[in-house]
C-alpha cells in the first residue's frame, strides 16, 4: 500500500493488517504515482483505477453530457451559464452550484466558495504568488452558519415606505461598499447615509446640472429629448419593401436616447454617424453604464457578483481617465487619450456648452478632479439605465391591447404647450410606472431592531 515505513508504523497500530485498513484512511495514505512531466495530479493507485476512471465512465455514457449536451437542449441561455470561465476560480463553475443550493451562507467572493475542496490559507498564499492584487479581491474568512438569516421584510405602504427612506440613520442603503469599490473609496451621494452630506452633495449636484434657472434646464431637455428621438427614430428605422418601415425602438431609441443625454450635457465623448472621431458608440456607452448600474442596484445574481465586481471596478477606471481627459478639453482645444495597445490620438472633443458649464461648477466646489470625475460618473450610471428602461415600460404598457386605446388621447396632449395638457399627460406616464415600475423595489438595512408598520 505504501513502502513509506514511517506510514506503515502509524497505521499498525490501529488496523494490525493492511487488509483491516478503512477504505478513506487508506486513500489518504496510499502511495501516488511518481511526479513527473504528463503525470497529471499524481493520484494514488486506487483513486485512479477504481474510483476516478468508473466516475469518468459514468460520465462518457450519461446522455446528459454527451449527446443531449447542447445548446438545442439547455438553451443559449442555459448553455453559456456552464461554460468555464477562466477568469473566475481559474475556470471552475462548481461555485455557481455552491452559491446557488446555500444562498447567503458564502459571500460572493469567499474563496470556500470559489475554491471549494482547497485549503484557504493555501489558496491565498498561491493567489499572493501571481504577482498581483488579484488576491485582494476574495475573502478569506469562514462562513457563520446561522440557523435564521436576516428577515426580509416588504413595506408596500406609503407611510411606512417614506418613514425607511426618510430615516438614514437608522436605515442603511445596500450599495455603499459597492459605490466606493468603482470610485476608488471616494462613494457617491446616493451611497451615503450621513443625511447632512447626501444632502450637500445632492444641492452641489443639482446646481452644477440646473446651472441657475430649473425651469429653463426642464424646458431645454425637454427639447433635446424631442430632437433626439425623432433623429434616432429617422435613422434607426429600415425601410422594408412594402412601404412599411422596422424599427427595434427599445435598442435604437429608448436605450440610446439617455445616452445622448449623459453625452451632451456631461460630456462623455460619443461616436455617432456624424463623427466618427470619438471613444464610445451608442451601444458600448449604453451597455458599459448598465453594467455599472446593474453591480451598484441590481446585484441579485450571487453567480454572477464576483465577475460583475471585477468588471465593474475596470470599466469605471477607463472611464475615469477618458473624463479626465474630457475636464482637461475645458481648458484647452486639443487633448490626447493613451488607448491601451494603440498609439495616441490626437482628435477634437467638441465639448457642449451644457456640459463644460456643468463641469466647470463642479471644479470650482469640489475639492479635487477625482470629486468631479465621480460625481459625473455617478449621475451618468443613474440616468442612462433608469431613462432607458422607464422609456421601454411606457411603450409596452400603452401599445398592449387593454391600454393601446390611450395612445390618441396621449398624441393630442402631447401636441399642446400648456401646463394642464403637460400635467395630464405626466399622469399617463406615472401611472404606467406605478404599475409597472422601473425597479422592483428600494432595498434597505435596518441596523437596529425598530417598529415602522402602521397599526
Amino acid at each position: 500500500m505504501n513502502p513509506d515505513k514511517e506510514v506503515t508504523k502509524k497505521l499498525r497500530p490501529f488496523y494490525g493488517h493492511i487488509d483491516n485498513v478503512e477504505l478513506y484512511p487508506g486513500l489518504m495514505t496510499e502511495k501516488t504515482k511518481p511526479t513527473m512531466l504528463g503525470s497529471g495530479i499524481a493520484l494514488p493507485f486506487t483513486i485512479s483505477r477504481c474510483i476516478l476512471s468508473d466516475a469518468v465512465n459514468l460520465v462518457r455514457n450519461d446522455r446528459f453530457y454527451t449527446d443531449d449536451f447542447n445548446p438545442y437542449n439547455l438553451t443559449s441561455w442555459g448553455w453559456n451559464e456552464i461554460q468555464s470561465d477562466l477568469t473566475i476560480a481559474s475556470g471552475s463553475i462548481m461555485y455557481k452550484l455552491i452559491l446557488r443550493h446555500v444562498p447567503g451562507l458564502y459571500k460572493s467572493n469567499s474563496v470556500f466558495a470559489l475554491y471549494p475542496f482547497t485549503i484557504p490559507s493555501r489558496t491565498l498564499e498561491n493567489l499572493k504568488n501571481r504577482g498581483d492584487n488579484y488576491w485582494k479581491s476574495f475573502d478569506y474568512d469562514e462562513p457563520v452558519i446561522s440557523i435564521r438569516g436576516p428577515a426580509k421584510v416588504p413595506i408596500d405602504n406609503y407611510n411606512d415606505a417614506m418613514t425607511v427612506l426618510n430615516n438614514n440613520d437608522l436605515f442603511h442603503v445596500t450599495y455603499t461598499d459597492d459605490m466606493k469599490w468603482i470610485t476608488s473609496e471616494y462613494g457617491y451621494f446616493l451611497g451615503w447615509n450621513e443625511k447632512r452630506e447626501h444632502d450637500q452633495k445632492r444641492e452641489k449636484l443639482e446646481k452644477a446640472v440646473y446651472t441657475d434657472d430649473q425651469q429653463t434646464f426642464l424646458n431645454g431637455i425637454k427639447e433635446f429629448f424631442t430632437k433626439t428621438t425623432k433623429h434616432l427614430v429617422d435613422t434607426k428605422q429600415v425601410t422594408l419593401g412594402d412601404g412599411t418601415y422596422l424599427l427595434d425602438v427599445v435598442r435604437d431609441v429608448c436605450n440610446i436616447a439617455p445616452v445622448y443625454f449623459v453625452s451632451n450635457y456631461f460630456g462623455f465623448p460619443l461616436k455617432t454617424e456624424e463623427n466618427q472621431h470619438k471613444l464610445f458608440n451608442e451601444q458600448e456607452l449604453y451597455l458599459l453604464l448598465t453594467i455599472l448600474f446593474t453591480f451598484l442596484f441590481a446585484n441579485v445574481d450571487q453567480t454572477q457578483s464576483f465577475k460583475l465586481k471585477q468588471s465593474s471596478q475596470k470599466i469605471s477606471h477607463v472611464i475615469y481617465d477618458v473624463l479626465a481627459e474630457v475636464i482637461k478639453e475645458c481648458r484647452r482645444d486639443w487633448y490626447g487619450v493613451v488607448m491601451k495597445s494603440t498609439h495616441w490620438k490626437h482628435w477634437p472633443l467638441d465639448i457642449s456648452e451644457d456640459a463644460k458649464n456643468m463641469i466647470k461648477y463642479l471644479e470650482s466646489n469640489e475639492d479635487n478632479e477625482s470629486a468631479v470625475i465621480w460625481n459625473i460618473l455617478g449621475t451618468a450610471i443613474g440616468a442612462v439605465t433608469t431613462i432607458g428602461k422607464a422609456a421601454s415600460i411606457i411603450l409596452d404598457f400603452y401599445l398592449s391591447p387593454e391600454n393601446v386605446g390611450y395612445l390618441a388621447i396621449m398624441r393630442m396632449l402631447a401636441g399642446k404647450n400648456d401646463q394642464k395638457s403637460e400635467n395630464l399627460l405626466l399622469g399617463y406616464i406615472l401611472e404606467a410606472l406605478r404599475l409597472s415600475p422601473v425597479v422592483p423595489g428600494l432595498f434597505r438595512i435596518a441596523t437596529n431592531k425598530t417598529q415602522i408598520f402602521e397599526l
